[in-house]
């Protein structure tokens, strides 16, 4: 997997928008596997179901609506 300074960090070529179209062919290549892998380790962790729908949506007391929050600053 590239990373993003192998994506990224191309000098531009003559033709800008020959560069641009190589910079997106480049982050979207193997784009369709990472998000699979990302999905089937969300639907194993429990988050989504098959459907993507997510499953839990309970948030920390921190963030509940009306919650006191201390931020530290």
């Amino acid at each position: 997997m590239a990373t993003k300074s192998e994506v990224l960090d191309v000098l531009p070529a003559a033709d800008p928008l020959a560069h641009s179209r190589e910079v997106e062919a480049r982050v979207l290549a193997g784009a369709y596997e990472r998000i699979h892998a990302e999905v089937v380790r969300a639907q194993q962790l429990g988050i989504i179901d098959e459907h993507g729908n997510l499953l839990c949506d309970d948030l920390p007391d921190d963030m509940q609506p009306g919650a006191q929050r201390d931020f530290g600053g």
